[in-house]
């Protein structure tokens, strides 16, 4: 049950002041250090339903309410508090016990009478898992007479009881030498009488101090409420079009594994510390508030004051906020959240979106799970569920029938190795979710278990190198002999020290169980917390030996692979990279011997992209040279590059060769920088001008050049190319080199048609030679024809 009563009771007798051989502590403080752990957990839940009351028996003093009722019984027994939920008051005052706390001699059975009394009277009637933690010793006598209406008490009201012994449990006594023969026999029948009542009662368990203190001190799994996060309909087909041929099962969904995560922090300041109360605020005699330190966000909407209406009057100091930081303002520029509209960025302008065209634009969706079909479980990858995994049972108002449904559908997936694909919706008009339904098989259950699985918009693909083979650009695959493959001894190495740390091999078998591995986060989170909630300057407790064993190698494992791994360090040449320390320096601040450079002397993007003739060009205008009749080179740009370079090409000054250069520059630099086919259509337009010009001003050779290069780059033999998209482009144009009977330069005489058609069905990887122009690879010595008519002139 959710709602839970625990009502402890700690023996405080002198025999309880004493230490067992081997503890530090005496058997007071050890039990109570199991109810503060008890009650630390429960207000870390702070959960409303949860209450505690904490009853100690061997007192100095007499505060019950049977006392009250009954003069001269039930002496020697305080209520510590009532039945309540645990709060850092009652932990503080349990913190502040000793051992000098009672001493006093009292029947604990009297102590036991009254927590029954109290749990039955306030939560008798209602819906309350009661119980009640004993914390006792068997030395003082205790009147057993009541024992069989204790018994009769705690069956009828349902009520469970732990005994844990101090120095005695379900299997005898802790006999101590030389004891008292008489405390002995006390000893033996107050264990055998708690043993009988512990067996006679439904739920009643008996533990020594030692389990007890362990338990207390050790890990813990947190129990968590177990609440349906979906109440719905699992719809096969749609029953609102085909009632007749549809079915709908009734469900709720609870959540079964889910990230366990640390106590959410708050923020904390102590401003407010001089803050006051309202009431006390005017007067003299005022005294600062009880400070919570807590830390709220107000949020306020102004209108923003123009530049024209300021003044330069400046705001006195005095008539600041000075607690909250904000410059003075009118109380009517606040404006009302309700009078705000949305507005959305569109590129550089700002679109007014009202809530009634945001709820028309919203998907409109009802709540339920529809299954759109059924795939074999192997077709969904491992790495595409998502978040938490939720059980699926049937609806507790419709049980039997919709639990058949369930468990026929679960044997089914489960015998056809299949799942089943739905749609989600949490509710009505919320975002419709993805997800599989997989079979949840075990003993005497068969139900449903649901994960998310994403969108394919929401799916990256990532493509990792081989480890195994190398393929390169030319398409040959290379398995051995390369320094980034592992040879057969390193293989062999590897292969070794994954069996030498098998960890089924050693004796040892309590090391890395998954059921004992705790979140170390949360562990040391909720340890923090609870141990400076009672001292704000208590240090933090050490790591658990749970935690630190976790984190440790075996020492088996560790002697047995020592010299392996000192084999391995060699053979794969492992070396210790050296962190570097990075400088610290100041937000804009130069480091020693740096200079801040001057942006006006920086050259800009158009003109890196236009190339070395153009810095050629600027260089001897800003020399003055009298030949330049423009105040500004022309270049070719990013933003339209086609249009500049016509410009350049009809300009009075003889600027071809400068153009054709920083077109083929800017070609290239547009296909390196190509998010995609982003570039794909201005490459293919600006190759189209410049082929046709080059052609007609006899720059064939550049534009052949130019081609070559921008093969080289997109590696068409490569079948993994990210350009092989923009290849086919030009194979789709017949965008080839210029041949000799297209252009009369002497560059290209040697380029015939069949060279062009071959130049893009070949996809083999450029190579040098292939880059080479035609009058480059012929004979060095052989001269051209204009070289020939200079002579014969």
């Amino acid at each position: 049950m959710s709602q839970r009563v625990t009502s402890f009771i700690l023996n405080c007798g002198p025999g309880m002041s004493k230490c067992l051989p081997g503890h530090e502590k005496p058997l007071i403080q050890e039990g109570v250090e199991i109810i503060m752990d008890s009650l630390g957990d429960k207000l870390l839940a702070d959960r409303k339903t949860d209450k505690v009351n904490v009853i100690f028996s061997g007192t100095q003093e007499t505060d019950n309410v049977l006392a009250t009722q009954s003069p001269g019984q039930y002496n020697n027994i305080t209520t510590i508090s009532p039945i309540m939920q645990p709060d850092i008051g009652l932990l503080r005052h349990l913190s502040n016990v000793t051992s000098e706390t009672g001493n006093a001699k009292a029947d604990v059975m009297d102590a036991l009478i009254l927590a029954i009394h109290v749990l039955v009277e306030e939560y008798g009637r209602l819906r309350y898992s009661k119980q009640i933690v004993l914390i006792t010793d068997a030395m003082d006598p205790i009147d057993w007479r009541d024992a069989a209406d204790v018994k009769a008490m705690l069956q009828k009201e349902n009520i469970k009881l732990v005994v844990i012994g101090s120095d005695f449990d379900a299997d005898g006594i802790i006999k101590h030498e030389e004891e008292d023969p008489k405390i002995s026999a006390i000893k033996d029948a107050n264990q055998r009488n708690w043993k009988t009542l512990s067996d006679n009662v439904e739920g009643a368990t008996m533990y020594s101090i030692q389990e007890a203190y362990e338990s207390a001190k050790g890990m813990k799994t947190k129990e968590v409420k177990p609440t349906p996060s979906f109440r719905g309909f699992l719809n096969i087909g749609d029953p609102v079009k085909y009632s007749d041929r549809s079915l709908a099962i009734g469900i709720h969904m609870y959540p079964h594994m889910m990230e366990a995560k640390a106590p959410a922090m708050k923020k904390w300041s102590t401003l407010s510390d001089l803050a006051l109360d309202g009431d006390q605020a005017g007067s003299s005699s005022s005294e600062p508030r009880k400070l919570s330190h807590g830390v709220e966000m107000i949020r306020k909407y102004r209108v923003k004051e123009d530049d024209t209406s300021k003044t330069d009057t400046p705001t006195p100091a005095s008539s600041a906020n000075l607690d909250t930081q904000e410059p003075q303002q009118d109380a009517s520029d606040e404006v009302d959240e309700r009078e705000l509209e949305k507005v959305y960025p569109f590129g550089k302008t700002l679109v007014k979106i009202t809530q009634e065209e945001e709820d028309y634009l919203q998907l409109k969706t009802s709540s339920g799970m529809w299954i759109y079909g059924f795939m074999s479980k192997s077709a969904v990858p491992r790495h595409y569920l998502l978040g938490r995994v939720y059980v699926i049972m049937a609806d507790p108002k419709n049980k039997e029938s919709a639990g058949m449904a369930i468990a026929a559908l679960a044997r089914s997936l489960y015998e056809k190795e299949a799942v089943a694909l739905v749609r989600y919706v949490y509710r009505g008009n919320s975002e419709p979710k993805m997800g599989i339904i997989s079979p949840f098989i075990d003993v005497d259950v068969d139900l449903l278990q649901f994960c998310q699985v994403p969108y394919a918009e929401d799916v990256r693909q990532f493509y990792f190198k081989s480890l195994d083979k190398i393929t390169m650009k030319s398409g040959k695959v290379i398995t051995e002999d390369h320094p980034l493959l592992p040879t057969p001894e390193m293989k062999q190495s590897m292969a070794t020290y994954i069996k030498n740390m098998d960890l089924t091999s050693v004796d040892d078998h309590d090391h890395y169980v998954p059921e004992d591995s705790f979140n170390p986060l949360i562990w040391r989170t909720n340890t923090a917390i609870k141990t400076r909630a009672l001292n704000e300057a208590a240090p933090i407790p050490e790591v658990h030996p749970k935690l630190l064993q976790n984190r440790t190698m075996l020492k088996e494992l560790e002697t047995r692979n020592a010299d392996h791994v000192k084999e391995m360090i060699s053979l794969f040449n492992v070396k210790k990279v050296e962190k570097q320390s990075l400088s610290k320096r100041g937000r804009g601040a130069a480091g020693k011997g740096e200079s801040i450079a001057d942006t006006s002397q920086m050259t800009s993007i158009d003109e890196l992209v236009a190339g070395s003739d153009s810095k050629r060009a600027k260089t001897e205008d800003k020399g003055g040279d009298s030949t330049s009749s423009k105040t500004k080179q022309l270049s070719i740009g990013p933003a339209d590059p086609v249009k500049d370079f016509l410009a350049m090409l009809a300009d009075e000054q003889d600027l071809v060769t400068a153009a054709v250069t920083q077109m083929s520059a800017l070609i290239l630099q547009l296909m390196t920088t190509s998010f995609g086919d982003q570039h794909y259509d201005r490459i293919m337009t600006c190759l189209k001008v410049f082929r046709e010009a080059a052609a007609k001003e006899n720059e064939a050779g550049a534009f052949n050049q130019c081609l070559h290069q921008l093969k080289e780059m997109i590696n068409p033999a490569n079948p993994r190319s990210n350009r092989r998209e923009f290849w086919q482009m030009l194979q789709k144009e017949s965008l080839s080199l210029i041949t000799k009977d297209e252009a009369d330069d002497d560059e290209v005489a040697l380029v015939t048609k069949d060279d062009a058609i071959n130049f893009l069905k070949d996809t083999q990887q450029e190579t040098q030679a292939s880059k080479i122009q035609p009058d480059q690879s012929e004979d060095k010595d052989k001269m051209s024809t204009e070289d020939l008519l200079a002579m014969m002139d």
